[in-house]
């Protein structure tokens, strides 16, 4: 999904929505943790550095149907702004099984390839 679709998504379902700027620095803020926690300790090396608001139309590296997590992550951050503590309560739960899904699937699909040895080990 792009920061663009994601920012359009976030603004159907909060009326208030905050600026594009802090929606795209959350976003930011939702892909650094991504790399921080699932990319980088497999030993992936990803240059991610922000999104800015020139960005609109990059893709964010959780694919469908992750992508869903940068959104609920915005409406907590927009929840928490406003004092609505039920409804971030709620986005962040979201959010986290978002997160904890893209994960497994970041680690399934980034697997080492099993090598000849070890297949024969495993009786495959």
């Amino acid at each position: 999904m792009t920061v663009r679709n994601i920012i359009t998504r976030v603004q159907q379902l909060r009326r208030e929505a905050a600026p594009d700027a802090d929606l795209v620095q959350w976003i930011s803020d939702a892909e650094q943790r991504n790399v921080r926690e699932v990319i980088a300790p497999r030993g992936e090396e990803h240059a991610f550095t922000g999104y800015t608001t020139g960005d609109m139309q990059k893709e964010t590296l959780a694919p469908a149907p992750y992508d869903g997590m940068y959104v609920w992550y915005c409406c907590m951050m927009i929840d928490l702004k406003e004092n609505a503590q039920d409804n971030a309560g709620t986005a962040r739960g979201l959010y986290e099984e978002l997160f904890e899904r893209f994960a497994k699937y970041w680690i399934r699909a980034h697997a080492p390839a099993q090598t000849k040895a070890g297949s024969a080990w495993f009786g495959i």
